[in-house]
């Protein structure tokens, strides 16, 4: 833990400075952190950036000019009686459209100003709920106890007129709800107009800048440099810092600050019932807890004596499912074998004539030109064999034989002939046509339903 007491965070347009200060103020500026910022930072990436490994201080005060803050009005019939959270959802939502933050996700902060006879001016400031929160998690997670974030403007009490990005104000005495807002620039008349208005001094009041080229504005008007305080010279920022926690110390009013939400303080007579409450409603769930024990108890109970008989009739489902399949698989093995002999009596059957077919196909294809020596088998299959008075005779033959020879499970490859050139047209030719065994199967006779396989059909 930090042994100060506050950190105050500056953040303005493009930079973020810190001070660790204790009570009693700034003892040095060598305790600044100073962090240049981009334009599109987040608000706890401002924050963070000047963080470090620094402990921070039990109270951080964290005063930018990058949120909205400016006077609104509220009529006072419509303020009157209200309570304070009241009063905040009233000024969300007038601030909504000027501010640009939606009502239903922003925090506010504000102070009263002044009253007349028709409307409240209110002095408001906004930031998002959820940044706030980041930042406070932030904060809290590095020990800080109390973050308070709002506008620098009117946090000095030294000062009577200050110079923001956007916003200018002046106060006449000590009360905040002095305060009056001029929303011109700088380099105009317009914002000493509105001080003469006023009744002020301006060329002998005290000024705060936060640029040091505002000096020279000031000057030209007749301002004395001297009165001067410059945000910008780390000695008079170290000036204003210990003002700022001087402040907050003596619990001088301040402009508006939003900080975290303290829960509503509850009566003891309140707090005694809750406990009351809360004690009946564990007795109730003690007895309800054991009613269910003792039930769970009788339920286990049945739950055993059923689970005897149970488990005999899972042993008895299972030995008749075994019984069923062994059943099942020798009826398919019986249906099996029955099937495998009737196509093997088919297939002897069907076969016992295919030396005669092929004697038969030859018969019938046979010519004058033609004559077949031999019909023989060898390790490649069976052959017939001859001459031929044509070349062409033996194709031929092969091609007739092809079709006829199919059904008995013959392949007939092409005739192969060997003319002897002992004629003019280079006959007699010597040929051979090889039948492959196909066998029954490739014939296609297995094509057929076996149940439609003519098993005990004779042939005539």
């Amino acid at each position: 833990m930090s042994n100060k007491d506050y950190t105050v965070i500056l953040i303005n347009e493009n930079r973020a400075i810190r001070a660790d200060l204790s009570r009693k103020g700034l003892t040095s500026t060598s305790d600044f952190i100073s962090q240049n910022l981009s334009s599109d930072s987040s608000f706890v990436e401002n924050v963070e950036s000047v963080l470090a490994d620094k402990p921070i201080g039990r109270k951080t005060l964290i005063l930018t000019t990058r949120i909205w803050s400016q006077v609104v009005l509220l009529p006072r019939l419509a303020v009157d009686g209200l309570t304070d959270d009241e009063l905040k959802n009233a000024l969300k939502f007038e601030v909504e459209t000027l501010s640009g933050v939606d009502a239903e996700l922003s925090l506010v902060g504000y102070k009263l100003l002044r009253e007349t006879s028709e409307n409240f001016h209110y002095w408001v400031s906004v930031c998002t709920a959820f940044e706030f929160a980041q930042t406070v998690s932030l904060l809290e997670s590095r020990g800080c106890r109390s973050v308070f974030v709002g506008h620098p403007a009117g946090m000095s009490s030294r000062t009577q007129i200050e110079f923001w990005p956007g916003l200018t104000c002046y106060r006449h005495g000590e009360e905040v709800s002095a305060i009056q807002f001029c929303h011109a620039n700088l380099d105009s008349h317009r914002w000493i107009e509105d001080f003469e208005l006023a009744g002020e001094a301006i060329k002998k009041g005290n000024y705060v800048v936060s640029k040091h080229e505002q000096i020279a504005s000031l000057t030209k008007f007749g301002v004395d440099s001297a009165n001067v305080l410059d945000l910008e010279s780390d000695a008079d920022l170290a000036f204003w810092f210990s003002d700022v926690v001087n402040v907050v110390e003596q619990r001088k009013q301040t402009p508006p600050l939003i900080k975290k939400s303290k829960p509503a303080s509850i009566p003891k007579t309140r707090i005694l019932l809750k406990v009351a409450l809360a004690m009946i409603a564990m007795a109730a769930c003690y007895l309800h807890w054991n009613w269910i024990k003792q039930q769970e108890t009788k339920i286990a109970n049945e739950i055993e004596s059923y689970q005897k008989p149970l488990a005999e009739k899972k042993l008895y489902d299972s030995e008749i499912f075994k019984t069923i399949k062994t059943r099942n698989d020798l009826e398919q093995e019986a249906e099996k074998i029955r099937m495998d002999s009737r196509k093997v009596q088919f297939l002897l059957e069907s076969q016992t004539d295919r030396i005669a077919c092929l004697l038969q196909i030859l018969r019938n294809l046979h010519t004058n030109d033609i004559m077949i020596n031999e019909i023989a088998q060898d390790e490649n299959g069976m052959y017939v064999a001859g001459i031929s008075l044509s070349s062409e005779t033996a194709p031929l033959l092969a091609n007739r034989m092809r079709e006829l020879a199919r059904p008995k499970g013959w392949q007939v490859t092409p005739a192969t002939q060997k003319g002897k050139k002992e004629m003019v047209n280079g006959g007699p030719w010597d040929f051979k046509i090889r039948l492959t065994d196909n066998g029954p199967i490739q014939s296609g006779i297995t094509a057929q339903s076996l149940d439609t396989l003519p098993v005990n059909k004779k042939h005539p």
